[in-house]
């Protein structure tokens, strides 16, 4: 490799080496980065302060009452979620099924799957509708993540060791009246 340094031999290793830097070398720096970030907010101590403070107690439970309630704004109802994950997951069918790029891309690409045709034009064709379905799946999994989301109830005791989500509307009205009071 001296005598010749442009042989292709010579040359194998190293664009081995940067296939290498490019495929993990963004990972590497992206985990960096995150380090980085991670130590600059104090994450260290905070985890080292909560692990050392003793066990919170959450708790996670499938969700019974998914009626319209007073007490959430309107964000937090239960009821918003699902609406969310119907409006999402709708969206992602009109995606795939009405929008006229997509489906001129598909069609083209079938054309050329079934000509066997293979040229720029069907591979750009290939790639819109490939963008297409993989929108519309973002989309879909985010609409699912919004029902599974709401379909659960995250709560943490009350100081007096009850649930809140055991308390009917004179007790929690009570409790809010109270903590009311207190400011």
């Amino acid at each position: 490799c001296l005598e010749a340094p442009n042989d292709p031999a010579c040359l194998n290793d190293m664009w081995a080496f940067h296939r290498h830097v490019y495929e993990w070398g963004f990972l590497v720096v992206l985990i960096g980065l995150w380090l980085a970030w991670f130590t600059w907010v104090g994450g260290p101590r905070r985890v080292k302060d909560r692990s050392m403070a003793g066990r919170d107690r959450w708790r996670i439970t499938p969700r019974k009452a998914w009626a319209w309630s007073e007490h959430r704004p309107v964000w937090q109802q239960p009821v918003m979620g699902a609406a969310l994950a119907l409006i999402l997951l709708l969206s992602a069918v009109y995606m795939v099924r009405n929008d006229p790029a997509a489906l001129d891309a598909r069609a083209t690409a079938e054309m050329c799957a079934f000509s066997e045709l293979v040229s720029q034009r069907c591979a750009d064709a290939q790639n819109t509708w490939d963008d297409a379905i993989a929108g519309a799946w973002s989309v879909a999994s985010l609409g699912l993540l919004s029902l599974v989301a709401s379909a659960f109830v995250f709560e943490r005791p009350l100081p007096d060791g009850r649930w809140p989500s055991m308390l009917d509307d004179e007790e929690r009205k009570a409790l809010e009246d109270a903590a009311k009071e207190e400011e």
